[in-house]
This record gives C-alpha cells, sequence and structure tokens, in this order.
C-alpha cells in the first residue's frame, strides 16, 4: 500500500476497500453527489519535479481509475456539483492559478474569470461556488455550477 492511494472505509460492515493502487500520487478527493464515485487529482509519478496533475474518477465499489480532465496545468482541488454534471476546480500554471468549471455532459471546459488566483472551491445547494480568494478572504459566484 502506499501512503496517496485512495480507500474508502464503510462504517456499517466495517470494511476497507483499496481504490488505487499504482505509482501515481492521488491528492483531493471529493465525493460525486450520488455517492457511486470519487473525482480527484493524479500527478504521474511521485517525483517532485513532476508537478503536473489531472483530475480522475473511480468507482467506489472498485474498477479502474478513468481520466476525466486535463486542462494543461496541474488541475487541483476538484468539487463535484450536486447534480455531478459539472466539475469545479483549481488550474495551475507557473504563473497563475484559475477556478474552472468542466461540464461532464458536453466535456467542455471554461475559467471562471472572477475567481483568478483562488483556491478550495466548494459547491452550494443552489448552484453556487464558494472559494478562497488570497486577497479577498472568502468570495462566492452565483449560479456558477448550473449548465
Amino acid at each position: 500500500a502506499r501512503a496517496s492511494d485512495l480507500y474508502c472505509f464503510s462504517w456499517k460492515k466495517p470494511d476497507l476497500r483499496r481504490l488505487t493502487s499504482d505509482d501515481a500520487l492521488e491528492r483531493y478527493p471529493a465525493f460525486a453527489p450520488s455517492g457511486v464515485s470519487i473525482v480527484y487529482s493524479r500527478r504521474k509519478s511521485r517525483r517532485e519535479s513532476d508537478s503536473v496533475y489531472s483530475l480522475f474518477r473511480v468507482g467506489l465499489n472498485g474498477g479502474e481509475p478513468q481520466p476525466l480532465y486535463y486542462s494543461g496545468g496541474s488541475d487541483i482541488h476538484p468539487c463535484v456539483c450536486e447534480n455531478g454534471d459539472a466539475i469545479i476546480f483549481v488550474s495551475k500554471t507557473e504563473t497563475k492559478s484559475v477556478l474552472m468549471k468542466y461540464d461532464t455532459r458536453v466535456k467542455s471546459s471554461i475559467v471562471l474569470h472572477a475567481a483568478t488566483d483562488s483556491f478550495f472551491p466548494l459547491a452550494t445547494d443552489g448552484g453556487g461556488i464558494v472559494f478562497f480568494d488570497p486577497l479577498n478572504g472568502r468570495r462566492s459566484l452565483s449560479g456558477g455550477l448550473k449548465p
């Protein structure tokens, strides 16, 4: 077992299941609202010089992790909207960080320009986004997750 592999633990059974088992570095897991999968950031290797992460999805009942999205930057801190149709995440490059929205239905993405250099997005039940802006503290976007 590797320290960065993803596991799922059931309190009812109790049961611990390993969801990933490769040499990649898995971080920032986010449960899909349906409760059947996890979206997470994955780095191909454990070398510190390799800092590029992409988004993956793995089912809680097992199966192979599936690549979901790669922006060309380092895609971290995913957050799945309440209906599962969109994922909000941070895309980092050497010079900036932006919040992005990935539509899982049409497989397209957009930059949320109002949230440049922001981190730790969270979806709200009403379809908005709450995030941390290092210059202004906690902020929000209304309707940021609606298709």
